[in-house]
Formats: structure tokens, C-alpha cells, sequence
């Protein structure tokens, strides 16, 4: 008898995409290092634009983008496509998927 397969079941809870990054993953020791630095400056140049949509937090690009760049990443239509599809830079930018023109 096999091991139950059911692709498409419903979880009763989300899992958590952390719980799939392990402890010691590169991802994490680049979220706590930008986590630690000061982005007050670049805080507030996003406080002075008041046109357009609500700016992505610059932690979460910062994050993603270095992430990208120590993985040989480097073209911006690279870095979407690695946000939607590989756990570690989904879960850098908590599963939100800004377009290339924004990276």
C-alpha cells in the first residue's frame, strides 16, 4: 500500500514558507543583517513622494536583491522570476511580487 497522495487536498492551516527555510539558509543571515542597518535615509526619501501606489518597504528589495546577487541573480526580469518561484526570495519579500521595472 502507498503513502497517502492527494496533490490538491485543502490544509486546514497554511503552511508557513519559514518553516520551509531552514535555520542556518543564507536567506535568514541576509534578513537579519538588512534587519540591523539603519534604511532612515531611504525612509525618508519614500516619505517625501506622495504620487502613486504605496512604495515596496526597501528592507524587503534590499533583501531580495542581495540575496539575488549572492545567487549570480543579477537582471531585473531574473530577480521576479526567482521571487515567484524559489522559496527563499518569496519568503524575503513575504510573498509579494513587485515587477521588474519597480527591482
Amino acid at each position: 500500500m502507498y503513502k497517502s497522495y492527494i496533490p490538491n487536498d485543502n490544509l486546514l492551516f497554511p503552511p508557513n514558507l519559514g518553516d520551509f527555510i531552514p535555520a542556518d539558509a543564507p536567506a535568514r543571515l541576509i534578513s537579519d543583517i538588512v534587519d540591523l542597518m539603519d534604511l532612515k535615509e531611504i525612509h525618508d526619501s519614500y516619505s517625501k513622494a506622495s504620487d502613486g501606489q504605496p512604495p515596496y518597504h526597501p528592507a524587503m528589495l534590499l533583501k531580495v536583491v542581495l540575496f539575488c546577487y549572492m545567487n549570480n541573480i543579477y537582471s531585473t526580469r531574473a530577480l521576479e522570476a526567482a521571487m515567484q518561484r524559489d522559496a527563499n526570495p518569496i519568503w524575503l519579500s513575504s510573498s509579494q511580487y513587485p515587477h521588474h521595472t519597480t527591482i
